[in-house]
This record gives structure tokens, sequence and C-alpha cells, in this order.
């Protein structure tokens, strides 16, 4: 299979650019965009995050052109890289953009972005996760950011997964967000909130057996109690997620073909409806002509 065409850039070509034609290549080379440019960004550090944000602050990108939608994706990775604290807003607003778009491809990796910034990204994480004007989404990524924050900042461990306990144990809160907040509790396997799982886990049971409908988070007490009967069973990837590999060559490649796939399935899909449209047609209109014959010869 002949490999996709990845623009190529050497680091002394890049230096060269200013500012406007290096964020221009975002806009250019949608997801093909290579590590080489991502590196440049990251070399020019934070005074790039400013034109990245401007990115994110506008709306209609977010539903824009596919060279728009890969635009607002490169300026969020790229801001969640050169990270800091000047970081955190701009990421935040992304947060809720993604979460308003559906944009999967930063909503799963942005609890690895504030946990990389660690620290200065607490207060800011905490306050969107208890705004319940928020989509539980977003709010429940916030407090996968917290916990990501834990990896790096350890000293706030204990307070951080206490605030996190909170949501679980709080009878006024969204049974989405006591979901999550246990299913973070129990990815970092913390004997300190074992029972409080539990008990979530038989209340929702009540809630199964109520109602058909609801989908609970937990198979139920004994399996949680199994969890944490097994060792060495932290579930961590989602927390420390490499986002850049996004840049990588294999990546953009395997990218492509998946692309080419897809595409190539909906012209079938539109090539067998355009057959169907114009056999029905073709049909109908002989059924005309011989109904045109039929009466022609009854009147003779």
């Amino acid at each position: 299979m002949k490999k996709c065409k990845i623009p190529q850039f050497n680091q002394n070509e890049l230096k060269q650019l200013q500012d406007e034609e290096l964020i221009e290549l975002l806009f250019i080379h949608e997801d093909r965009v290579p590590r080489s440019v991502v590196e440049e960004f990251m070399r020019r550090g934070r005074p790039m995050i400013k034109p990245l944000w401007d990115i994110i602050a506008e709306i209609n990108y977010w539903t824009g052109p596919t060279n728009k939608y890969w635009a607002v994706i490169h300026a969020t990775y790229i801001i969640g890289a050169i990270g800091g604290r000047e970081a955190i807003t701009p990421l935040i607003m992304s947060l809720k953009f993604a979460g308003a778009y559906d944009y999967d491809w930063i909503t799963e990796h942005l609890s690895a972005m504030f946990g990389r910034i660690g620290e200065p990204a607490i207060e800011p994480l905490k306050k969107v996760a208890a705004d319940k004007s928020n989509d539980w989404m977003i709010r429940t990524i916030a407090l996968e950011g917290l916990a990501a924050v834990t990896l790096k900042a350890s000293k706030y461990k204990m307070e951080i997964f206490d605030f996190i306990a909170s949501f679980l144990k709080s009878d006024n809160e969204d049974l989405n967000v006591r979901g999550i907040a246990g299913s973070i509790l129990l990815d970092f396997q913390l004997d300190r909130y074992k029972q409080s799982l539990i008990e979530f886990a038989k209340l929702e049971q009540e809630i199964k057996n109520q109602d058909f409908n609801y989908y609970p988070n937990f198979d139920g007490p004994a399996h949680i109690a199994e969890l944490f009967n097994e060792k060495n069973n932290k579930r961590l990837e989602l927390y420390q997620r490499d986002w850049l590999e996004f840049y990588n060559q294999k990546e953009i490649e395997q990218r492509q073909k998946r692309w080419k796939r897809e595409r190539s399935w909906w012209r079938r899909r539109l090539d067998h409806l355009i057959f169907r449209l114009t056999f029905e047609k073709s049909m109908k209109k002989l059924k005309e002509e011989m109904e045109k014959d039929k009466e022609k010869n009854s009147s003779e």
C-alpha cells in the first residue's frame, strides 16, 4: 500500500518561520502535522500559548470545516505540552468546548495534561468539578485531572482524593459524577475509600432493581471487594497518556489509512444508494409507459 504523504520540515526551516506562519501550518496540514512542528512550538515556549489560545477561543473553529477541527486539537495538545500555569485557563476552555462538541480527541487526554502541569492546576480544577452548572462529563474530567496531579505532586494526594471521595459520598450529587468519582478511587486502589465504594455499589444495585434502564458503574459490592484484594491492580493509563504520540509518523500513517477505508465505505454506500434510486426511477418510468400502452390498447 502506498504510504501517505506526510509533510517534512527540518528544524532550521521551522526556526525561520514567523509565529503566524508556524500557526498556519496547523490549519494547512490538518491531522498530518509532523512532530517537528510541535517541537518548534515547544522550543518557542510560553509566548506561543496566547496565539494557540486564540484558536481554542474561536467558537466557529469548533463547528467549522476539517482544517479548523484539527487546529483546535493541535492548539490544545501543544498548550498541554508547553505546560505551566499559563496553560491552565486555555485548557479548561478547551475542556468545556470539547465536552460541548464531543471532541474525544481532546477529552481523552486532558486529565494527563493537567497531571503534567501539577500543583498549579489543583484549585482551578476543583472549581470546575464543584460547579454544577457544568456538564457532568466536564466535571468528571476535572476530577480525573486532579487525580493525575497526584502522580506528580504526591504531597497533595490525601487532599485531592478526599475531595474526589466527597463527590462519591454525596447523596445530592449527580449519579454519573458519583460513579466516575468512584471509578477514579478504584483506579488508584486506595483502601481508605473501599467501604464508600462498596456502599455506592449497593446503592446502584437497588437503583438497577427499580430501573431496568439504569446502567451501573460497578458490577456490585463483591466485585469491588475482589478488585481491592488483588495486588498491584492500579489502572493508571488514563492519567499518564502521552498525547504527543498523535504526531508520530506511524500514528499519522495509520490515521490516513483509516480515513481512506472510511471514505471507501461511504463511497460504496453512496454508489449503492444512487444505484437503487436510479433503478427505482427507471422501474417507475417503465411501469408508467406500460400503463399508457395498456390504456392505449384498451381504447382501440
